[in-house]
């Protein structure tokens, strides 16, 4: 997932919630895909809690 922030700088931007941002549509999936990332890393992290 950090090699996705260094490749798209504007993800950062896009996560702090600050401002206006314009950004194209490819740097829109990129960043739907980081989000499913971290949802799908997160999920792992809860269930190997649980067990």
């Amino acid at each position: 997932m950090d090699v996705l922030q260094k490749q798209y700088p504007v993800m950062q931007k896009l996560l702090d919630g600050e401002g206006v941002l314009s950004i194209s549509a490819k740097e829109h999936g990129i960043f739907t895909e980081y989000l499913q990332l971290q949802l799908k890393m997160e999920k792992r992290e809860r269930k190997a809690g649980v067990t």
